[in-house]
C-alpha cells in the first residue's frame, strides 16, 4: 500500500511534467536539455529546489508519523527505529526499482531533447549516490518525527500498547514456599520453585501448558486468607522500560473454615519480556 502510494506521488507528476522534477535529473542529462530550453534553476541549493525539497520532507513528516502511530510505537526510539526503516525501505525501492527500472525505460518521463540518451538515462552509479545521500537527509524528518511522536503520547498513558497474554488455569503455590514469589519467572525450574501442578479429571482439568523458551510468566500471589479471593487479570502494557500487569481482586465478607493462597498467572511472549514486571491491582 505504501509503495504503491509513493509510485503514484512519483510517477504520475513525472509522467505529467518531467521538467518540475529536473533538479533530480543526471546534470549531463539537464545540460543537454538546457541546449534547447530555457535555463531554470535546478541545483540543490537554489531557492526553487530547496522549496520543492522541502515541501516533499513536510509531506514525508505527516506521513511518518501516521505511520509510525498505526504501528502502535510507544517510544522514541521505537517510533524513530520504525520511521527510519520505512524511509530507507522507500529510498532503495525509489533506487533500485524506480530509477534503476522504471526511469530508465519509460520514454514518457525524459526531458525534451533527451529523448536519445539512453546511456544516461540507464546510468546507475548517479541513482545509487542519490539514495546514499537519501539515506543521510531521511534522518531528519524520522529523528524530528520520532520526537514529536514521543512528545504527543507522553501525556497520555492510554497510548502503552496493550500485550496480548494467556490466563494460566490449575496451578498452586507448593507449600513448602516461605519466601516471597517474584512477579516475573522465566525459567521452568524456578517455576517449579514455586508452584505445583492441580490437575484433575475431566473437560479443562490439565495445567495450562507453558514453552519457557518462547513464552515466561507473570504471578500475583496474596496472603493466605480465609475469605474466598478470586484474582482477575485486567491488562499488561509496556511503558518502554518495564511491563505493568494490571489486576482486580474480588473478596468475599463471609469467613471460611478453610484458607486459600489467591494467586494469578498469565503466560507472556518472550517477545515482550523486560527486566522487571510492576503489579497494579486496580481499584474496584
Amino acid at each position: 500500500m505504501l509503495t504503491a502510494l509513493f509510485t503514484a506521488m512519483i510517477l504520475i507528476p513525472l509522467v505529467k511534467n518531467p521538467v518540475w522534477w529536473i533538479a533530480d535529473y543526471p546534470e549531463d542529462i539537464q545540460e543537454e536539455y538546457f541546449k534547447t530550453h530555457e535555463r531554470i534553476p535546478s541545483k540543490f541549493f537554489t531557492p526553487t529546489v530547496l522549496l520543492k525539497k522541502g515541501m516533499a520532507l513536510l509531506i514525508a513528516l505527516a506521513l511518518l508519523l501516521l505511520v509510525v502511530w498505526l504501528a502502535g510505537t510507544y517510544d522514541f526510539w521505537s517510533a524513530l527505529c520504525v520511521g527510519y526503516g520505512i524511509w530507507l525501505f522507500i529510498d532503495w525501492y525509489d533506487c533500485f526499482f524506480l530509477d534503476w527500472v522504471l526511469f530508465a525505460n519509460i520514454k514518457s518521463v525524459r526531458l525534451p531533447g533527451t529523448e536519445h540518451m539512453d546511456a544516461a538515462y540507464h546510468q546507475k552509479k548517479y541513482h545509487f549516490v542519490q539514495s546514499c545521500w537519501g539515506m543521510l537527509i531521511g534522518l531528519i524528518p524520522c529523528l524530528i518525527g520520532a520526537c514529536i511522536y514521543a512528545l504527543l503520547i507522553s501525556g497520555n498513558p492510554q497510548s502503552e500498547p496493550n500485550i496480548s497474554f494467556m490466563e494460566a488455569h490449575n496451578y498452586f503455590v507448593r507449600n513448602d514456599v516461605t519466601e516471597p514469589i517474584p512477579a516475573k519467572i522465566a525459567s521452568q525450574d524456578e517455576f517449579e520453585h514455586y508452584f505445583g501442578m492441580a490437575a484433575f479429571m475431566g473437560k479443562n482439568g490439565q495445567p495450562t501448558p507453558i514453552d519457557f523458551e518462547k513464552q515466561f510468566a507473570i504471578t500475583v500471589v496474596l496472603p493466605e486468607t480465609n475469605h474466598s479471593t478470586e484474582l482477575h487479570a485486567e491488562s499488561l502494557t509496556d511503558d518502554g522500560q518495564k511491563l505493568i500487569f494490571t489486576y482486580s481482586v474480588d473478596v468475599a465478607p463471609e469467613e471460611n473454615t478453610w484458607t486459600q493462597v489467591p494467586m494469578l498467572l498469565i503466560f507472556v511472549d518472550r517477545q515482550y519480556e523486560r527486566n522487571s514486571v510492576e503489579l497494579q491491582e486496580q481499584a474496584n
